[in-house]
C-alpha cells in the first residue's frame, strides 16, 4: 500500500512542476464554416469561398475564421461582395482572381498580403474599399476593369 501511495505522490508532484501548456491541446482551425451569406472550406492551405451573396466583414481585431497561412483563395461565381479584412495579413497568397459575380471589394481586404503579386478583378466590380491592397509589397500586376467607378483611399 505504501508503494502505491508513493508512486501516486511522485506522479502528482511531477505534474505540479510541469508547465500547464504541456497538457492543453490546441484546437486546429475548423475546415469549414459560414461567412455572411456564403460558406468557406479550407483544404490544406487552399481556401474556397462559395455561395450566393455577401461575405462577412471582419476587422484587424476580429479576424476571419480561416488561418492566415492560406496560399490560395478561390472565390466562386455567386459571391457578390468580398468583406472587409477578409484576407488581411495572409502573407502566403500569391495571386487572386475575383469572378464576375463580385460587385464590391471591401476595405483592407488584402492588406499586408506581402506575397500577393497578381490580382485579376472581374468585370462586375464597381467599388474597391480603402486600403484594399495596402502593404502588398510584391504586387506587380493588377487588372482593374472599366466597371470600377469608385476606389476609396
Amino acid at each position: 500500500m505504501k508503494k502505491i501511495l508513493s508512486v501516486i505522490l511522485v506522479f502528482v508532484m511531477t505534474l505540479s512542476v510541469m508547465p500547464m501548456g504541456v497538457f492543453i491541446l490546441t484546437a486546429s482551425a475548423s475546415p469549414s464554416g459560414t461567412t455572411g451569406d456564403c460558406t468557406w472550406t479550407l483544404d490544406g492551405t487552399v481556401l474556397t469561398i462559395s455561395g450566393n451573396g455577401k461575405m462577412g466583414d471582419y476587422s484587424s481585431s476580429s479576424s476571419a475564421p480561416w488561418d492566415t497561412s492560406i496560399t490560395k483563395v478561390v472565390v466562386e461565381n455567386g459571391v457578390s461582395n468580398i468583406g472587409d479584412y477578409a484576407f488581411y495579413n495572409c502573407t502566403r497568397i500569391t495571386s487572386v482572381t475575383i469572378p464576375d459575380s463580385v460587385t464590391s471589394i471591401g476595405s483592407s481586404v488584402f492588406r499586408d498580403c506581402t506575397g500577393l503579386a497578381n490580382v485579376t478583378i472581374g468585370n462586375s466590380v464597381t467599388s474597391i474599399g480603402d486600403s484594399a491592397f495596402s502593404g502588398c509589397s510584391s504586387l506587380t500586376s493588377i487588372t482593374i476593369p472599366n466597371s470600377v467607378t469608385s476606389i476609396s483611399c
